[in-house]
């Protein structure tokens, strides 16, 4: 149907999806983590107080620090599809700080492309390019590799590094004050769950994890970091720590006076597959007689299951499962965020915002909005 006007509808944080479609589609969904309903009440009850007993009481309320994330994933080579993106976004007033790509940035398919030296150089240089338009978009972004990606982005590697582009594969790095990007690129194998004669046969195979045991192996050591940063101080005057040799592992290291943390560390996980038994990773085509495909890891699910984790991840975000429609699900209380293929049309906004009189957590995911296009 048409429609002019196209609105994002703000929802009760139940995360059930509401739809408005038109040329391009908006979905906006709360996330229903009790802590940031809490922090929204509270703040409510600090604003009556200082209506009823004086503008004395109104410097309690710090105006709080907000941060505009643009997602796009699986873009497959069709960065042509920016100026649309673009677009929508002005049309909306949407205006972004930090651009996260969690993978399939090119489309390398074939063993003989993924053998081939000058065909991953090739590959990679159109990253490159890719990457440099989406500084467009904001002044920052961070990368990881996809399944369908260059080898050599599993080890941070760009044929021309630029400053305000960040490879972060297996890595942490600091996004604002507090706030960590940890990602994991890559993904596992997929397997059929219908019909009946396709059950537990594999869909599509993983790269470079060839089984979800050797994923989570190779991962269990950045969730370690993860877990054991997040109760260091957090302050922009401190190196962040990373498990490769990226320049993405450079922060600011002016010599500054320390900060008295008055919260521990929180990240924003970012991996190419997503968690299995999640709304986010189950695959079907727009026609329902068509397979289901699960595409998450049980290993990734494990850990963010953990109680360190759900207390410190504000969201995890990933790509890889091309979904009809943009999704967002809980594992616990985390919120999960797949945007869709930007190929197909599908690119997401989530936006953050940091109440100052939260002393644990500072940073709450406010929203969740999903834009689709016709390709």
């Amino acid at each position: 149907m048409q429609n002019n006007n196209t609105e994002a509808e703000q929802h009760k944080p139940h995360h059930s999806l509401k739809r408005k479609l038109d040329h391009e589609e908006q979905l906006s969904v709360h996330n229903n983590n009790k802590e940031g309903l809490d922090a929204r009440e509270n703040q409510k009850k600090l604003k009556e107080s200082s209506t009823n007993e004086g503008s004395t009481k109104t410097d309690i309320i710090a105006q709080p620090e907000r941060l505009s994330i643009l997602i796009m994933s699986d873009i497959h080579n069709y960065d042509i599809y920016f100026e649309r993106v673009r677009k929508i976004l002005d049309k909306n007033q949407v205006k972004v700080d930090v651009v996260l790509c969690p993978g399939d940035i090119v489309n390398i398919k074939t063993k003989e492309e993924y053998k081939s030296k000058e065909f991953q150089f090739e590959s990679l240089k159109s990253v490159e390019k890719i990457a440099e338009g989406m500084l467009s978009f904001a002044p920052k972004v961070y990368l990881i590799p996809g399944n369908h990606d260059p080898d050599v982005m599993f080890e941070n590697k760009l044929t021309q590094p630029k400053e305000n582009i960040h490879l972060v594969h297996n890595s942490i790095v600091e996004l604002r004050e507090g706030l960590y990007l940890a990602g994991f690129g890559g993904s596992v194998p997929s397997f059929h769950i219908s019909p009946p004669e396709l059950v537990s046969t594999r869909a599509w195979k993983g790269y470079p994890h060839s089984t979800d045991e050797a994923y989570g192996k190779e991962l269990a050591p950045l969730v370690e970091r993860m877990k054991t940063e997040m109760n260091q101080p957090s302050s922009s005057s401190m190196p962040t720590t990373t498990l490769s040799t990226s320049r993405s592992s450079e922060v600011n290291t002016e010599q500054q006076e320390p900060k008295e943390a008055s919260h521990y560390r929180q990240y924003i996980f970012m991996t190419h597959n997503g968690p299995a038994n999640c709304d986010t990773t189950l695959f079907q085509k727009v026609d329902i007689t068509s397979p289901k495909i699960i595409s998450g890891s049980d290993a990734l699910r494990g850990f963010i299951e953990q109680t360190e984790l759900q207390s410190s991840c504000v969201c995890l975000v990933h790509g890889h499962t091309h979904l009809f429609r943009p999704s967002s699900s809980l594992v616990g209380t985390l919120p999960i965020v797949n945007p869709g293929s930007l190929m197909e049309g599908n690119f997401a906004v989530i936006q953050l915002e940091r109440q100052t009189h939260l002393e644990n957590r500072p940073f709450l995911l406010e929203s969740v909005t999903s834009y689709r296009f016709k390709p």
